[in-house]
């Protein structure tokens, strides 16, 4: 038996249940408060941190992360003394019970959720020069940033928007008095305030664009008691267009464009059916009048689909708008789980509406431009933390964290958000169309994907797998490749080897590491990108020469090779146990509960325990210390089918399959 075995044995878990919070859990992170976060997007499901104790052994590390079956996945800080890690938990397991078994542990001192905190010419203006604004930035801009939009780069090639360029805000309303806005919303010259719909459109004195959450023809509900209200459309209205070169506050894509209000969200969200009326009037708009709407910016989502929203959004495609979407703040992967409006798709038809011929949606993720913020641990140029991503249904990236913009009342504020992303991505579309004669909506937003650099933390997790660079339009792809890591070394311990180095001789905030290895001669593949940090920890999957080599990569730009460093190493090979024996499930007299039994495996520490129903196949919902466990919480005349395996330094097969029905 290991040192932990008692400690473990000693561990009590009713799984649905979860164990009380010890020392090693702060009364804060409660089990029901954890559970709750989970539910409501405010923190991981699958990554959370441990703090391990000063002067615990790597053994000791893996022994702690075995009782859930969890990865490390990245090493925070403490290399080598009182580590604090980011872990992953696998699928089925909750992030409550992972976080009452793991501080139960005598080598952990505590152990938290990874929180996800949430709200979906050169410029002479002070956010700008001072450094803020860094997703307007370029790679060779002063200020500079690789990983901003390169909007920078296009200012200083004279290339500023036009007036003729007009985009639709699908949003809040907008401060349309705004000091840095004023001059760049939309005013309809076909209308009139005199109580009577001139143009047409079905709308009464719509001169400023229209207000669906309220009927009315005013784009503003603001007041200087309210700036809240209608905050987060003319924040990312700033983005797309706030008037640069003029001294005051931040400058926008485009220092000269028009927007257009299109109000549907209100105090309490949104509807769909508001949704496709504000889809369907810009839609009108550009066919009534033959106006110049390049996009839509739909910083919003949530719901499930709608054929009626995505019929309106196939009409705006035909009128040739394109439909500019954030991917949403879930840190889900879109390819498997919808995130609408971003997964809509104008190329398919409904049974209602044929598909337009391409497809107009673009779907944009976060992008960090330093490591200052929660969001981006990984440092400049990963995603942020709580992005949205898909490898075929999110585009592109664009920043998206501590983003200044115009905020109500002549005011300004940093915003966090794939909200924040998705306007940097509809001002390059204005930016474009203001540069070249009458191009077709498929002709921008090739020019936006063609705009793109590659970026190690995008690879499989968007279409393109890089972020929007406006400076490529002008011949910039991101500035020079950095200088080589340097002093590479190696040194192995079981099947970890750690990794070290010295930076790069010019490297910057901005400048992150790719881990290059190959086994046994073969050939080298990265294994790791976006290390912000000068060491690397890497688990090997089995004995074996295994050599390493650092490249350092900044603004898409890769460095080459470090020196080789090469460690032979010897994997520890030991069996699993054998899979219990005798399971079985029984009703108990007590009310939705079932209890459970079982021969134990030799050299077992813990069993992992399955479960599934009539409609729903196996999971896995938790562990146990010993041979019996209760599994509470469930619904009275369900019949629940379980099986455990046992768990050392692997897992066993499954025991025999149990059935019973809650009372």
């Amino acid at each position: 038996m290991n040192k932990y075995a008692s400690a473990l044995a000693a561990l009590f878990l009713a799984l649905a249940a979860v164990v009380a919070p010890t020392h090693a859990q702060r009364p804060a992170d409660s089990a029901a408060d954890v559970a709750q976060a989970v539910a409501d997007g405010r923190a991981s499901a699958t990554e959370l941190l441990v703090q391990f104790r000063s002067g615990v052994s790597a053994d000791d590390q893996r022994n702690a992360r075995g009782w859930v079956n969890a990865q490390r996945k990245q090493l925070l800080r403490g290399r080598g003394t009182a580590e604090l890690e980011l872990a992953v938990i696998p699928p089925g397991l909750s992030m409550a019970n992972a976080i009452a078994v793991l501080a139960q542990h005598p080598a952990v001192a505590f152990v938290e959720p990874n929180w996800i905190y949430t709200h979906h010419d050169t410029s002479n203006d002070p956010y700008f020069t001072d450094g803020s604004l860094w997703g307007m930035y370029s790679a060779d801009t002063a200020p500079a940033n690789a990983f901003g939009s390169g909007a920078a780069t296009a200012w200083e090639n004279v290339q500023t928007g036009s007036s003729s360029v007009l985009v639709g805000v699908i949003d809040e309303g907008i401060d349309y008095n705004h000091e840095d806005l004023s001059a760049n919303i939309w005013t309809n010259p076909y209308e009139e305030v005199d109580g009577v719909d001139n143009d047409g459109n079905g709308y009464i004195d719509d001169v400023r664009g229209w207000d669906f959450a309220n009927n009315d023809s005013s784009v503003y509900d603001g007041s200087s008691r309210r700036l809240s209200i209608d905050a987060h459309g003319t924040h990312v209205s700033g983005t797309i267009g706030a008037a640069g070169g003029n001294g005051i506050g931040v400058a926008g894509v485009n220092w000269n464009v028009r927007i257009i209000p299109a109000k549907f969200l209100g105090t309490n969200g949104g509807t769909t059916a508001n949704a496709i009326k504000a889809v369907d009037y810009l839609t009108d708009l550009k066919l009534l009048h033959d106006l110049n709407i390049v996009a839509t910016n739909n910083s919003w989502g949530g719901g499930g689909y709608s054929q009626a929203l995505h019929d309106a959004i196939i009409r705006g495609a035909k009128a040739g708008i394109l439909f500019i979407a954030a991917a949403g703040n879930s840190t889900t992967n879109n390819d498997t789980t919808n995130s609408y409006p971003s997964n809509y798709n104008t190329s398919i038809g409904t049974g209602t509406e044929s598909a337009a011929g391409f497809d107009a949606v673009l779907a944009v993720a976060a992008l960090c431009g330093s490591s200052a913020s929660s969001y981006c641990s990984g440092g400049a140029g990963t995603m942020a933390s709580f992005s949205g991503y898909g490898a075929t249904t999110v585009d592109l990236a664009a920043p998206g964290v501590s983003v200044y913009s115009t905020t109500p009342g002549n005011r300004y504020s940093s915003y966090n958000g794939t909200s924040m992303a998705t306007p940097h991505v509809t001002g390059a579309a204005a930016l474009y169309a203001s540069m070249h004669a009458d191009p077709t909506a498929v002709e921008v937003k090739q020019a936006i994907l063609a705009s793109t650099t590659p970026t190690a933390s995008l690879a499989g997790k968007t279409a393109t797998g890089g972020r929007l660079n406006i400076a490529r339009w002008f011949g910039s792809i991101g500035g020079p490749a950095p200088d080589a890591p340097t002093s590479l070394t190696v040194q192995d311990s079981d099947e970890d080897v750690s990794l070290d180095w010295d930076p790069a001789e010019d490297a910057d905030s901005s400048t992150t590491y790719s881990v290059l290895r190959k086994l046994n001669g073969g050939s080298y593949s990265t294994i790791a990108s976006g290390v912000s940090d000068t060491g690397y920890l890497d688990t090997v999957p089995a004995s074996g020469t295994y050599c390493y080599v650092v490249q350092a990569v900044r603004g898409g730009s890769s460095s080459s090779n470090s020196n080789e460093a090469c460690a032979d190493v010897t994997v520890p090979v030991t069996p699993a146990p054998a899979a219990p024996t005798n399971f079985m499930a029984q009703q108990m007299t007590a009310k939705k509960q079932i209890g459970l039994s079982w021969t134990g495996s030799a050299g077992a520490a813990s069993y992992r325990i399955y479960r599934k129903t009539a409609t729903t196949s196996f999971a896995y919902i938790g562990s146990a210390s010993g041979t019996s466990a209760v599994n509470s919480g469930l619904t009275s005349g369900v019949t629940y089918t379980y099986y455990v395996a046992a768990m050392g330094p692997a897992e066993s097969g499954p025991s025999n399959e149990s059935s019973a029905t809650a009372r």
